[in-house]
């Protein structure tokens, strides 16, 4: 890892320890979904992530309850998983659109970046990294990497996260889908919390 990234780890890791030293939860939030963000499936119920790929506990979420308790209730058509991805201002954006350059179902995506940020330091290494996991070539992974939408996507997802406080991450909202691109329902920070998750996912497709 290069030092700029290393310097960028410890920056987020900081943000996140204060975070957690403010106290955990918003209580019931209304959510608006940005019409870029990153989905996987279709269901009665959401489940809206805000995380990054440089966030230990994001990478945790992904390996444990990610597969565990979200993707079985994708594959059964109950809920639809939407990840935002909010990476601070400074940090560099090669993990956060190589996820959308990268083939594959998001849980993949998602602990693949999360587990290669040292195959990302840099335009050219995340140009080949994206290549050799998709069907793109050299050249148009590195176009897909810099594209205008995917950098625009990553500010809409920070402006998303402050309207609603999030203060640490991984923090979800899970609930049911509104009008005008809204979940509405509970909210779950953390990653080491799936009883909580499992309770918020349940409440959600329980409700009307």
């Amino acid at each position: 890892m290069s030092a700029k990234h290393a310097l960028a780890m410890l920056v987020l890791v900081g943000a996140l320890a204060c975070a957690r030293d403010s106290g955990k939860g918003i209580g019931k939030v209304r959510a608006s979904i940005p019409k870029d963000a990153l989905r996987e499936g279709r269901g009665s119920a959401i489940v809206l992530e805000f995380g990054s790929p440089y966030c230990p506990a994001c990478t945790a979420f992904a390996r444990g309850p990610l597969r565990e308790i979200i993707e079985p209730e994708v594959a059964r058509g109950r809920i639809e998983f939407v990840y935002v991805d909010v990476s601070p201002p400074g940090v560099p954006s090669l993990a956060a659109t190589a996820l959308r350059c990268l083939d594959g179902p998001l849980g993949d995506r998602l602990r693949l970046v999360s587990d290669s940020i040292e195959h990302l330091r840099d335009a050219r290494s995340a140009a080949a990294f994206v290549a050799r996991h998709s069907r793109r070539g050299v050249g148009t992974a590195a176009q897909c990497l810099h594209d205008a939408a995917a950098l625009g996507a990553l500010e809409r997802g920070r402006a998303v996260a402050e309207s609603l406080h999030v203060r640490e991450i991984p923090t979800f909202v899970v609930g049911t889908p509104s009008a005008n691109g809204r979940v509405v329902g509970r909210a779950v920070v953390g990653a080491d919390l799936p009883a909580e998750l499992r309770a918020a996912i349940d409440l959600a497709l329980r409700t009307p």
